[in-house]
């Protein structure tokens, strides 16, 4: 049904398409056929819909520019559920990747940098969080988690270590003749499901009471980056701060990483 809907929409919109002289379909093998702005030499651009030549069945909506995969990608299987969902950037995987059984649960979700696995990824039983990694740039598992295990322990009786950082230095010469030296700091921003990790550099005084909040790190992306000027060097006790909101066994829990 879900398949029928999507393919008679499409269908009206290709046909209004058509009129207009804007997207035409083409035969590609013995049994897909492909639909939208192909040219003479089947080039596609913009969204493509493949689709069964015998059915009608739709099989991927995928995105291109100028032959090339970039944009969404979503593939589905016969019953018309969901089975992949990415994106790409030029044809490299570039965000996040969901795979979906047949009856819609999510299985499975990755997040990859150019074709390159990083970050979070998930493995789900039931649709269920059942085991989390957080994969570095060198594909070093940096945080590991069984959900089972976490029926019976708290987040951080699992794994010692919960902050990844490194610093970076530079010499910039266009600040004058003698130029200015920095460092970046490169932070590793793990979130994994059912928890919030919310990571922040901050200072503190002898008891750990916040001074001042220099920047609060986007917990959406993977890493990033901040610049350890003159101002945050000398502003005090220099703080990674880990805050972490647990909905599994309830609580919030912080944790400080002097710098």
């Amino acid at each position: 049904m879900i398949n029928k809907i999507r393919s008679a929409v499409i269908i009206c919109f290709f046909l209004i398409s058509c009129k207009e002289g804007k997207f035409r379909s083409v035969v590609i093998n013995k049994d897909t056929k492909a639909y939208g702005d192909i040219d003479k030499d089947t080039v596609y651009n913009g969204l493509i819909i493949f689709s069964d030549l015998h059915s009608g069945r739709i099989i991927r909506e995928c995105n291109y520019l100028n032959g090339v995969v970039h944009g969404e990608d979503q593939q589905y299987y016969d019953n018309g559920q969901l089975a992949v969902k990415s994106k790409y950037n030029l044809g490299k995987k570039n965000g996040d990747l969901y795979l979906y059984d047949s009856s819609g649960k999510i299985v499975e979700s990755n997040y990859f940098f150019y074709d390159l696995r990083v970050g979070n990824n998930t493995d789900y039983k039931n649709g269920a969080a059942f085991y989390y990694k957080f994969y570095s740039l060198d594909n070093n598992v940096l945080l590991s988690l069984n959900y089972d295990s976490l029926k019976y322990r708290r987040i951080t009786e699992l794994q010692p270590e919960y902050f990844f950082y490194h610093f970076s230095e530079y010499f910039d010469f266009s600040a004058g003749r003698n130029g200015k030296g920095g460092k970046e700091l490169f932070i590793y921003t793990p979130n994994p499901p059912r928890f919030d990790f919310e990571y922040s550099l901050v200072t503190v005084d002898s008891a750990y009471n916040i001074q001042k909040v220099y920047k609060k790190f986007d917990n959406d992306k993977p890493w990033s980056i901040f610049e350890i000027d003159d101002s945050t060097r000398g502003a005090g006790r220099l703080n990674l701060q880990l805050i972490i909101s647990d909905s599994i066994n309830g609580g919030t829990i912080k944790m400080y990483k002097k710098l």
